[in-house]
């Protein structure tokens, strides 16, 4: 994806994965930092992919040991608008306790099945009677087969069917009682990640689930401040950046694949200090702000090209935030080097491998 700058001119992706950091607390952050990534991701425009986001952490973090959490984040989200119901979301995700099996298979990327079956199929698989594409998946999670699973359920195209199924099994061969659940009452699109997620829950042992959820009481002072600082301007413009850039991207963001890499005639620097306005045109707040002033963009040369000289000097007489003069303690806010040995040794960390190792891949997450 072609790099994208925020309302403060931070790479698009690395904000949302500073927010995922901060909110598992993989490095020393604090909730402040939270709601910081968390604002300058919604208030630049973003909001549907922040949702989106949201859904994303708790099913791969949360959902397993906190199920109580979806019905509750599901109300909120239908009211996608409110920055508050966002942050108490956050809340309550960054007080609880992360784990780490549904990311860790999430980002397993198998290419072909570890285990092929072959012979008469079980008496238990063929009483169930499964469309073959759920069989494979549901014998794979009976024999404890995690990338065979991972590799299953990405084959699926029938989501609601896969969850009937994978329910008819833990009823019917494991007793277990469950409530029937319509995938397409929950707002997060991706229910395959749903699917996954449900999987890993059921296979845990009841004492390492939360049952009696207590949600945790929101700050409002912390959504107050939020509020304050994206209303309060700071003049002259050459210091906004100075008094906004609260925060560095988190160090662990090179253990996914980087927008800022994907151009090969600007490096990532330039975008900031030569190339800003020109990245910010994708992002909703800046392209309003272009389009106000009757601004296009030129892909060949990288710039803003404007109807006539007033429209041009409006522009940025408005929102040149002279990023190329800024310190470069406010540079390396968004431009510092990327260690990415540093990203690769916490995904190792986190991430037992299933089967053999190739099936690790660092992606976009």
């Amino acid at each position: 994806m072609s790099p994208q700058l925020t309302r403060y001119l931070y790479f698009r992706d690395e904000c949302f994965h500073s927010l995922m950091f901060c909110t598992i607390k993989a490095h020393k952050t604090s909730f402040e930092e939270v709601v910081f990534w968390a604002g300058e991701i919604y208030y630049s425009g973003f909001i549907d992919s922040l949702w989106e986001h949201v859904w994303k952490i708790y099913y791969d973090f949360y959902a397993i040991t906190y199920p109580k959490y979806e019905k509750k984040i599901n109300k909120l989200s239908k009211n996608p608008d409110s920055f508050k119901n966002i942050v108490y979301t956050l809340n309550l995700f960054y007080y609880s306790k992360p784990t780490y099996e549904v990311f860790a298979l999430r980002m397993l990327k198998p290419k072909a099945p570890t285990h092929i079956y072959m012979g008469r199929t079980p008496k238990w698989l063929k009483s169930l009677d499964l469309a073959k594409a759920e069989s494979k998946l549901i014998r794979s999670l009976h024999n404890r087969k995690k990338a065979n699973v991972v590799f299953y359920i990405n084959q699926i195209t029938d989501n609601q069917k896969c969850y009937n199924s994978i329910k008819k099994y833990y009823t019917e061969i494991h007793g277990l009682t469950l409530k029937p659940k319509t995938l397409h009452s929950i707002t997060y699109k991706n229910k395959t990640h749903i699917l996954l997620a449900l999987i890993c829950h059921l296979s845990l042992d009841i004492d390492d689930i939360q049952t009696k959820t207590i949600f945790k009481k929101l700050n409002e002072t912390i959504v107050v401040e939020q509020f304050k600082f994206n209303s309060d301007t700071t003049e002259p413009l050459y210091k906004r950046l100075s008094c906004k850039r609260l925060y560095k991207i988190s160090p662990l963001v090179g253990a996914f694949k980087l927008d800022r890499f994907s151009m090969d005639k600007i490096n990532h620097k330039d975008m900031l200090r030569l190339y800003w306005d020109y990245f910010t045109f994708h992002t909703p707040l800046w392209y309003e702000r272009i389009k106000n002033c009757s601004g296009v963009i030129n892909d060949t040369t990288y710039e803003l090209i404007f109807r006539n000289d007033i429209d041009h000097e409006t522009f940025y007489e408005s929102y040149n935030y002279e990023p190329d003069e800024q310190s470069i303690e406010v540079q390396n806010k968004s431009i510092c080097d990327i260690d990415i040995d540093v990203g690769k040794k916490w995904l190792i960390t986190v991430i037992p491998i299933y089967g053999n190792k190739q099936h690790l891949l660092s992606d976009n997450y």
